[in-house]
């Protein structure tokens, strides 16, 4: 709490100055190189202080503040309302975003993309955005937007040289082709002709529920009015998610139709240990040591057999240990 006291002292004392290097720049605040005079818009960095102008006239301040873990926050104040955003990073990332009485919360897959964007207003869920990427070269090919009232789904795919984007809500949908001569198709349909394989739907809890594909590849997900995935369902299994009061994961549990169950826990958003139980028995457990390598104990009967040690690529065995 001190740090954040801090913090907003030195927030409320950032003011415009000259000082610094002049960068060029456009109404977004990209930096665009050495400013040459040729744009209203242009940067003035001051070592942690970035300060956007156009026109000669301030439009926000943004200031980087470092914390001890080593991760840092952002403070960027608007000029002409006196608003004021604060932005956590995380190895270079947003995670979580504060504004006014909105809370953002960033999510990112195990390939550093992002996933999905949460707001909250007033604790409660009022935007969720998820992010798919399966297009050319792992590009972006699906936005879904979610709010109270409605759905909003954002389809983009690459055809060769041709792009197709489609946007659909319940009210039916557009689909726009731009081929390779820079000629654009468009088609619109009603919502009650779509062929859809992906469905959403509100949940009597204030969350949603996510279901796509069809048959044995149906997934379902059900995300509670925070926004955080709680359950997800397929032909074969299910899971279910835990949360600490910071929203981070803290454990999973899925069932098998085999009869199989595993539970995963997690700390700091690591994952710490396993366990793997066959009709209600002990069957594996596993320890994940911080420097990649995990332990797993092997159980015969509900009794200790042996210890393996794998290597970081979780393939290569490095110790071999029995239970006499």
């Amino acid at each position: 709490m001190r740090w954040l006291c801090t913090l907003f002292l030195l927030s409320t004392i950032l003011v415009p100055t000259f000082a610094g290097e002049l960068r060029q720049s456009n109404s977004i605040g990209e930096d665009l190189g050495p400013y040459t005079g040729e744009s209203a818009y242009y940067q003035v960095v001051d070592g942690s202080q970035i300060q956007l102008y156009a026109d000669k006239r301030l439009v926000w301040t943004k200031q980087t503040f470092p914390k001890p873990d080593g991760s840092n926050v952002r403070v960027t104040r608007y000029a002409e309302d006196q608003r004021e955003v604060i932005t956590w990073f995380e190895a270079g990332r947003p995670v979580s975003e504060q504004d006014g009485k909105k809370v953002r919360y960033y999510t990112y897959g195990d390939d550093g993309k992002l996933s999905r964007i949460v707001t909250l207003l007033d604790g409660s869920m009022q935007e969720t955005r998820i992010f798919s990427y399966g297009g050319a070269n792992g590009s972006l090919s699906l936005i879904v937007r979610i709010t109270p009232l409605e759905v909003t789904v954002r389809l983009i795919s690459d055809l060769g040289k041709d792009r197709v984007f489609t946007s659909v809500d319940k009210q039916g949908g557009q689909k726009f082709v731009t081929i390779s001569s820079d000629q654009t198709i468009s088609q619109t349909w009603e919502a009650d002709r779509m062929d859809q394989n992906m469905t959403i739907a509100p949940t009597k809890q204030g969350g949603y529920e996510l279901i796509q594909g069809e048959g044995t590849e149906r997934t379902t997900q059900i995300f509670d009015d925070k926004g955080l995935l709680i359950r997800k369902m397929n032909a074969s299994s299910v899971t279910e998610y835990r949360y600490n009061e910071d929203r981070v994961l803290i454990e999973e549990t899925t069932k098998q139709q085999d009869g199989v169950e595993v539970l995963i826990r997690y700390a700091g958003k690591r994952r710490i240990s396993a366990e793997e139980r066959k009709d209600g028995q002990l069957v594996k457990s596993i320890r994940y040591n911080i420097d990649g390598t995990h332990v797993e104990t092997l159980y015969s009967e509900g009794r200790l057999y042996c210890d393996v040690t794998y290597a970081v690529d979780g393939k290569r065995v490095l110790s071999l240990s029995y239970y006499r």
